[in-house]
């Protein structure tokens, strides 16, 4: 189990040290690159502290990077997906504030102990913004992804892992796809 553990860490941070180099939030770039950018980089701070504790025992603030990474970036990863469905372009410091917002969400859960159930839901809100967008052909890798990630997540309890970074993995492999699409259509 614990193997598995390290490949799905070792993938949350090539994938989001991927997304990183893809969505550089430039000047001439849409903001939603931003949101992206931003998303990718709390998981990739996430994935980087959980492999120091896993190989090397070095706790590096390992619980409050997991919080931002599984409650502040799939939420926002979900909105950018909601927000390109709808072919919405909002400005770079309009992402600041829905990330503002989601955190507030984040706190809203924790205090009323439901946080368990902020997952699941960007979990369905990317799901419903794919079904907007239509599935096709080329997009049925991500649709299957956001299914697999949905499935993973739901049967965690059921398992007793702790820990879903496999969901949050094929969320992350799912939005990479996603928005590399959404880019080649922009080019």
């Amino acid at each position: 189990m614990e193997i598995l553990h390290i490949t799905t860490l070792s993938g949350l941070l090539l994938i989001s040290g991927l997304m990183l180099a893809s969505f550089l939030p430039r000047q001439s770039a849409p903001g939603w690159f931003s949101a992206a950018f931003c998303s990718a980089l709390l998981i990739l701070c996430h994935s980087v502290s959980a492999l120091a504790i896993q190989l090397l025992q070095v706790d590096l603030a390992a619980e409050w990077l997991q919080q931002l990474a599984l409650y502040a970036a799939p939420p926002l990863f979900a909105f950018v997906w909601l927000a390109l469905s709808f072919n919405i372009d909002w400005p770079k410091e309009a992402w600041g504030r829905i990330l503002l917002g989601v955190c507030g969400i984040y706190w809203l859960a924790q205090q009323g102990q439901v946080l368990e159930y902020l997952l699941p839901a960007a979990f369905m809100l990317a799901a419903v913004a794919k079904l907007k967008q239509g599935v096709t052909m080329s997009s049925l890798p991500i649709a299957i992804l956001i299914l697999l990630a949905s499935t993973v997540l739901l049967s965690l309890p059921a398992t007793g892992v702790q820990q879903p970074a496999l969901a949050l993995f094929a969320f992350l492999l799912a939005s990479q796809l996603q928005l590399q699409q959404q880019a080649k259509s922009i080019a």
